[in-house]
């Protein structure tokens, strides 16, 4: 590979070794034949669809929907989902727990909401919370022994994964629409593993 090639846009060495490059049809396959040469995959430019996710996967609810999984399944009412994250602001509209069944009974898991994260915050929708914490809190006075997420990422993940439906939802009032997660009658758990700040390193 030629060091002085300008056309070369990344050259990868950890996982595996490559390049990715432009090239025209006559130079991919002059590359395809060279026997140094493992494999040659084409970079195709996607969409980001973040709010689509039922629909791309043919879970929206209907008759016409394959197999009408999320009806048949109750939108996951009888499942229990475990968010490692920065842990969950538990007040927000997605985590109430109105019209959901009683917690299920095979639930073994714990409530360690820690300061400011009392146990009236538990409902049948955030069945459970811990904080693991020691690794990252050690000389920081921001860091509190607590689940409660202070920077907004593992909210938005549980959100992501099994919100209740929001109406009137928007960003700074653009895109209003109604906000729901994947399976939004499942449980949560939520196990703050990162950070005030976000970092995961060693408290992971």
């Amino acid at each position: 590979l030629p060091e002085h090639d300008k056309e070369i846009i990344h050259v990868y060495k950890t996982v595996f070794q490559g390049f990715s490059r432009s090239l025209t049809p006559q130079q991919l396959q002059q590359l395809k034949k060279r026997p140094e040469i493992i494999g040659v995959m084409p970079d195709r430019a996607l969409q980001l669809l973040t709010t689509r996710s039922p629909q791309f996967l043919g879970l929206t609810t209907g008759s016409k929907t394959p197999n009408n999984l999320l009806n048949q399944s109750n939108f996951g009412s009888n499942v229990t989902i475990g968010i490692l994250d920065s842990g969950i602001w538990p007040e927000r509209e997605s985590f109430k727990d109105k019209g959901l069944d009683p917690i299920p009974c095979h639930w073994k898991g714990v409530w360690e909401g820690g300061e400011d994260f009392p146990k009236t915050l538990r409902n049948k929708k955030l069945i459970g919370v811990r904080y693991f914490n020691k690794g990252i809190s050690k000389g920081d006075p921001k860091e509190k022994p607590t689940a409660r997420d202070t920077m907004g990422q593992g909210t938005h993940t549980a959100s992501t994964a099994d919100g209740r439906a929001v109406n009137n939802a928007s960003l700074l009032g653009y895109a209003k629409g109604v906000a729901v997660g994947m399976a939004e009658k499942a449980r949560l758990a939520i196990y703050r593993v990162c950070s005030w700040s976000g970092s995961c390193g060693q408290g992971c």
